[in-house]
């Protein structure tokens, strides 16, 4: 079984594609010897098992390393996430000491706060209740020097209405 092959439009084609005269040449020269030596049914057809053989080889291997990756990558898989878990249970442990540390911080501002309220609320409280006594006694005095005014101008207005009388009234 012979294969016909077109060494100069090969060597052409090469030449074209970039490669130097010399070397497509020789490319196509041997191209040429291995389509003339022709290869035998017997010859196409071993090589057929031998390739197919190659390829079953391959796929096994291939397939016992996949197979070995799987198994591995699960394993590292697995041990990530044990590892993940702990440390995870980790920051989970140290996020509650954070939040019992800011619950107490909190709860003790709020107490301290609660207390300073308390504090001012009886300081305002005191002092109110010393002002409302001083305008109290100041009222009080205000009263008081009102009905000593009143009296006086109960006088005032009896005396002067007697004198008023005396005069026009004789």
């Amino acid at each position: 079984m012979t294969i016909e092959f077109d060494a100069i439009g090969h060597a052409q084609q090469l030449e074209s594609a970039g490669v130097a005269r010399n070397q497509a040449d020789l490319h196509a020269k041997a191209l040429t010897e291995v389509a003339s030596a022709g290869v035998s049914t017997s010859d196409h057809v071993q090589m057929k098992d031998e390739w197919q053989r190659d390829i079953r080889r391959s796929e096994e291997r291939l397939s016992s390393q996949i197979t070995l990756a799987k198994t591995e990558l699960s394993a590292e898989l697995q041990t990530f996430r044990t590892e993940s878990s702990a440390k995870i249970e980790v920051l989970d442990a140290k996020i509650d000491g954070v939040r019992t540390d800011l619950t107490t911080n909190i709860d003790g501002v709020r107490t301290d706060l609660t207390a300073k309220i308390d504090a001012v609320r009886t300081d305002l409280t005191a002092k109110i209740d010393g002002v409302r006594t001083d305008l109290n006694a100041k009222v009080d005095s205000v009263k008081e020097a009102l009905t000593v005014h009143r009296w006086l101008l109960g006088v005032l207005l009896v005396m002067n209405s007697a004198i008023f009388a005396r005069i026009y009234f004789p």
